[in-house]
């Protein structure tokens, strides 16, 4: 919805930037709890649209209440139940057998792509009502929502090039270039001297590589690799001979539900929990665990609140408010993302289990999880918020601070079970590095990579305390003049991590191998305590605005702020100056 407003624009599928604000530093609240997932802006949980009571977007002349923002504020809140029942149910379908097939795809003899979509659910709200018992009108009501996703999709045909069913065999007698030439595939066990500076090797006999050298590992992994099923390209080289349009799949849910109760006249406690989960599964390229593609991907997120509303007078209100934002997010390898059998692959067994390693296999499909792939996630912001409200003639005074604490446990390591690269270099020949010979997919064979890496990459463990106050002044100067007045003062925090393992450059430092100026430094070396940065005292933010009414049509509205945010909002990684991975790599 916040789309609709204008100047505001899709950045990513989970970002938005309102007037040209930084669409890293939006700060999204449900009903005032945070509701940013901790990475990259984003989004934690996206409400249910009957579930909203009302949402506000603001891009600029914000009171002092809100900060930490470089970007829009949104706020939205969540229904309440009243004296009476009311409900919902909905169900919205998409479906293939609705549709017809594209011209293209009708023109190539392909059979239109799966396509499912249900989206459905209902809202119920009222007093709480036990019979007999408790009669809740006017004092206790609920309000709870339910909203479920079903998605298939349909992808466009994927083409890839697998190794024929000789080539697993070891024989290449039939590996051809695009011109229909004979590559030939030499043995690396017999390079030797050519007495000229260089190195030459022998060609396989009829080019075909022995049964017994071929690799357990080879044998394992191409058992898992599918053979070709569809004419290639080029009838030659043997392209593209493998398709597959297996669908992309959604199962999302999300719930909300609420709790009012009026204490007494002066006094209302309210209760919220929201929870969203979203398994997003890609198509499995190979249908099995060895696929090259990326592994299904789960976002699970809880946002709670608890509120106490107090009416001292009809002048002064005080709010007090506590909440609860958790995010995670977890992606393993494709197929059943179980701990990976590194034995059964022929490999050793100190190479983690974590993924199915990944083998990159020049002018070939590649085979296991892509690096990067595997992620391991979660985000718990905790926060305390406290408000007095007091009208006194023409002013309206608010005064408040909120405390947050956030804890990010991050660990997404790159190739934690290792990656393999294979190019036709050690096969080629009778020259070594001769254009036009050897084979990736023989190298494969013979257990010959030309870059091997395996990284051990750190887990991180991080918390950023946030502390603010502030004072607002809305002071009707007269019938068409307002000012709006306030100062905020935002404490952030220098982030910490639970093992002291970040890093922090200091140019006055001395590298100790060179002695040259600036170095590398973990936190508490040479600086005080365990944070990342020096604390910054004087983040005084005033607030300045003004709403005119010229006539009855016209009013004219403007402002000033400054406002300071987190120095980890934009982007919010723990790379660059976090922890550094450290990697091992066999070259060629």
């Amino acid at each position: 919805l916040v789309l609709f407003r204008p100047g505001s624009s899709t950045i990513l599928a989970c970002l938005f930037s309102a007037d040209v604000g930084l669409a890293l530093t939006n700060e999204v609240l449900v009903d005032g709890v945070p509701n940013n997932g901790g990475s990259f802006g984003q989004i934690a949980l996206h409400p249910t649209v009957d579930a909203v009571q009302e949402f506000k977007v603001q891009t600029n002349n914000y009171s002092a209440e809100f900060g930490n923002s470089g970007g829009a504020i949104v706020n939205v809140s969540i229904k309440s139940g009243t004296n009476a029942f009311h409900g919902t149910v909905w169900e919205f379908l998409r479906n293939d057998a609705l549709d017809a097939n594209n011209f293209f795809a009708n023109r190539a003899r392909r059979k239109k792509g799966k396509f499912r979509f249900n989206q459905f659910g209902g809202t119920i709200g009222g007093p709480i009502r036990i019979p007999k018992v408790y009669d809740g009108r006017d004092r206790s009501f609920f309000f709870s929502s339910y909203e479920g996703v079903r998605r298939v999709t349909g992808i466009d045909p994927v083409f890839l090039t697998v190794p024929t069913a000789a080539q697993r065999r070891g024989d290449f007698s039939n590996l051809r270039d695009t011109s229909g030439n004979v590559v030939p595939i030499f043995d690396p066990l017999t390079t030797r001297s050519n007495g000229a500076g260089g190195f030459i090797r022998t060609q396989f006999t009829g080019n075909i590589i022995p049964e017994n050298r071929i690799s357990p590992t080879a044998r394992a992994l191409l058992a898992l690799t599918p053979l070709p099923n569809t004419t290639p390209s080029n009838a030659f080289t043997q392209a593209n001979n493998y398709i597959t349009q297996e669908p992309n799949r959604l199962s999302q849910y999300q719930l909300n539900n609420r709790i009012d109760q009026t204490v007494s006249a002066a006094n209302t406690i309210s209760f919220r929990y929201s929870k969203n989960r979203s398994d997003n599964t890609p198509a499995n390229l190979f249908g099995n665990d060895a696929s090259p593609n990326f592994g299904a991907l789960t976002f699970v997120a809880h946002n709670a609140m608890l509120q106490d509303v107090h009416t001292f007078s009809s002048t002064l209100v005080m709010t007090l408010r506590a909440g609860l934002s958790r995010f995670a997010t977890d992606r393993k390898s494709p197929g059943s993302g179980d701990p990976v059998n590194m034995g059964a692959l022929g490999l050793p067994g100190y190479i983690p289990d974590t993924a199915f390693p990944r083998f990159d296999i020049a002018g070939y499909s590649a085979i296991g999880t892509p690096v990067g792939n595997f992620i391991r996630r979660a985000v718990n912001i905790y926060t305390f918020q406290g408000s007095l409200t007091k009208v006194s003639g023409g002013h309206e005074w608010k005064v408040g601070s909120e405390f947050r604490v956030q804890h990010q446990n991050t660990f997404q390591p790159s190739a934690v079970s290792g990656q393999f690269s294979f190019n036709q270099g050690f096969l080629s020949g009778p020259t070594v590095g001769q254009d036009n010979t050897g084979d990736s997919i023989a190298s494969l064979l013979l257990g010959f990579p030309a870059v091997s890496t395996l990284s051990n990459d750190a887990a991180v463990a991080e918390s950023r305390p946030y502390l603010a106050f502030y004072v607002q002044d809305n002071w009707k100067v007269t019938r068409r003049l307002t000012l709006n007045l306030g100062v905020r003062y935002d404490l952030h925090l220098p982030r910490t991590d639970r093992f002291n393992r970040l890093l922090n450059f200091d140019p006055t430092a001395k590298e100790p191998t060179t002695g040259r100026s600036g170095a590398f430094l973990f936190v508490g070396t040479n600086t005080d305590g365990r944070g990342q940065f020096d604390t910054d005292w004087n983040n005084f933010g005033p607030r300045l605005g003004f709403a005119y009414q010229v006539n009855d049509k016209t009013v004219v509205r403007g402002g000033v702020a400054l406002n300071y945010i987190s120095p980890f909002n934009e982007g919010d990684t723990v790379s660059g100056l976090g922890l550094s991975p450290t990697r091992w790599s066999e070259p060629s």
